[in-house]
């Protein structure tokens, strides 16, 4: 606990005193499988670095977040392309 406090102070005297930022995080994801017949399940795995406390997965390319967890699992029930995004923010 005393480590969290320490350093949780140390970042919000750096973040008053000299308007220190986080570095931004950077997504990163694999799938697995990447192809096969459907219904296909999907396991996506985050391999983002950084601080990271929101992902917001676009899975089927709409523009819309499909899922806010980690590692989501999908199942894809119709033969296609898809383009997945990963959006991760601190």
């Amino acid at each position: 606990m005393k480590i969290f406090i320490v350093i949780l102070s140390g970042l919000l005297l750096c973040w008053a005193l000299l308007g220190c930022t986080p570095e931004p995080p950077e997504a990163g994801f694999s799938a697995t499988p990447t192809k096969g017949e459907v219904p296909l399940e999907v396991q996506f795995t985050d391999q983002s670095v950084g601080e990271i406390e929101q992902w917001e997965w676009d899975i089927n390319n709409d523009g819309v977040v499909d899922s806010t967890l980690q590692d989501p699992l999908h199942i894809y029930y119709e033969a296609g392309t898809y383009s997945v995004s990963l959006t991760v923010s601190n």
